[in-house]
């Protein structure tokens, strides 16, 4: 099962990071650090409160036929917590899990190397859709419709991005940790029950 390829027709381009730009901010909040601001053109507008499945590939990668090579981090989030950063009025792109990723291996290498970066999303509402409506991902509506599922019921995001990361394991370069065991075993058992 490619869950990717399955909603590719569904992703929007987000964010084009481009480069590094030379300078340098922090944020207090998390880090003392001083972090190199990257170059990016935002495609849409901020995400607003909801649930959004996204994925940052390699720049011009086709989603239909993305290689491992290609898959550089898969997120969701309720909230926008890419942009970060003191002084710089939310309009900074910070993600520090894509920053950290695996050593040397992370988005500031890979703009180093003058590679570029895209990142696409999905909302809530085309999640569910996609869910109930497609039949290659009707796997994945008795989970969305599970209201025991507590703090991830109303976030749809959250179990297609667990979906993808215990299909593909470590394909994501950037993601250190695969999908959660709980979330793995709730999968495991929707997809024994699907048709």
């Amino acid at each position: 099962m490619n869950t990717i390829k399955k909603l590719s027709r569904y992703f929007q381009k987000y964010i084009t990071i481009t480069g590094l730009t030379g300078e340098t901010y922090t944020y207090k909040a998390r880090s003392d650090k001083n972090y190199p601001v990257v170059d990016y053109v935002l495609h849409k507008e901020k995400c607003k409160l909801g649930s959004w499945l996204y994925i940052a590939v390699d720049g011009n990668s086709d989603l239909n036929n993305l290689d491992n090579a290609q898959k550089l981090y898969v997120g969701s989030q309720t909230q926008d917590r890419m942009f970060r950063g003191d002084g710089l009025k939310g309009k900074n792109f910070h993600h520090l899990e894509m920053r950290k990723g695996y050593g040397q291996n992370n988005l500031e290498e890979f703009l180093q190397k003058g590679r570029t970066v895209e990142i696409y999303i999905i909302s809530k509402g085309v999640l569910e859709r996609g869910a109930a409506e497609a039949p290659e991902l009707e796997h994945i509506a008795p989970i969305l419709a599970d209201d025991s599922l507590r703090k991830y019921a109303n976030h749809p995001a959250y179990w297609y991005e667990q979906i993808i990361l215990s299909e593909e394991k470590r394909s994501w370069s950037w993601n250190k940790k695969g999908a959660d065991s709980k979330a793995q075993e709730i999968i495991k058992l929707s997809l024994r029950n699907s048709p």
